[in-house]
């Protein structure tokens, strides 16, 4: 009877290791939560340079006649995006030592180039649109871009990535269509949700 379930059991091992080889299951979900954290901070900053989190024409016009806000603003972008990378790094790099799993396998190779490819288009766009001041747009484009990001690396990762990136891309387009809450829903895209993703990843998958 036992040798009867050998096979099965190979299968099934197979089956395993199959989808441990095509999804990036390193991926940690501390690093979501974390980036979340760091996110909602850089919100807070963000409101004490700015006096506000509603996108009046009035913070629009102080922010094309004041270099000085915008270089604050750009620092708060980049303490944001530099901090959430090195945590990230740091928990999918713990969980993968953890579990004695390499980071640089080929799952992974594609997760991240799957996710750096519109990041990397975005983050242009970005910068195009800070050129001509058009600073309207730079929150929603920044919400679509990671959302459009997370949809393409999420087939390399778990089903729940999918779905986060449907909601940022959700919460972009509305910042677009209603341009006052841009920083609102910025904040509830990069701060709330990805925060939330982080602990229904670690719930579900590292617990």
């Amino acid at each position: 009877m036992q040798d009867s379930d050998r096979p099965a059991e190979q299968i099934d091992q197979i089956h395993s290791i199959m989808a441990r080889s095509a999804t990036f299951v390193s991926l940690s979900g501390l690093s979501g939560f974390s980036a979340g954290i760091v996110a909602l901070v850089a919100i807070w900053f963000m409101y004490r340079s700015l006096g506000t989190l509603w996108l009046t024409d009035e913070v629009f016009a102080a922010l094309r006649s004041t270099p000085d806000l915008v270089q604050s603003v750009v620092r708060v972008f980049i303490f944001a995006l530099v901090a959430a990378l090195v945590l990230a790094f740091f928990f999918t790099w713990r969980k993968a030592k953890r579990h004695q799993m390499g980071l640089l396998n080929l799952a992974s190779r594609r997760f991240g180039l799957h996710l750096a490819l519109p990041l990397f288009a975005g983050g242009v766009f970005v910068l195009v649109l800070a050129k001509y001041g058009t600073y309207e747009l730079i929150c929603p484009a920044m919400l679509v871009f990671f959302g459009l990001a997370i949809i393409n690396a999420g087939k390399y990762s778990f089903s729940e990535t999918f779905y986060f990136g449907l909601i940022e891309l959700a919460l972009g387009l509305a910042a677009a269509l209603w341009v006052e809450v841009g920083l609102l829903l910025w904040a509830i895209g990069f701060g709330m949700v990805t925060a939330g993703y982080g602990v229904i990843m670690y719930l579900q998958h590292e617990r």
